[in-house]
């Protein structure tokens, strides 16, 4: 166990619709397409809940934890 996060940096651009924070638990189990997709197929006050529900049904052994960010680029919601 470490307690050094793994960090990436990313330009977010105007067409980014959101960024998915997770822990590895739910990473060891989704690739980011995966991810992504689900994310775009639930509306946006379930897809953290269904990431997380479909990293455990798929049989992560670790912790789970999952936030979405949604970038609605100054957009009403």
């Amino acid at each position: 166990m470490t307690a050094d996060p793994e960090i990436k940096v990313y330009t977010v651009l105007p067409g980014d619709q959101f960024i998915i924070l997770a822990s590895d638990g739910l990473w060891d189990v989704f690739g980011n397409k995966e991810a992504v997709d689900l994310v775009r197929r639930r509306p946006r006050a379930d897809a953290a809940e269904a990431l997380v529900a479909k990293a455990i049904k798929k049989g992560s052994s670790d912790n789970v934890t999952a936030v979405i960010v949604w970038l609605d680029w100054g957009t009403k919601m």
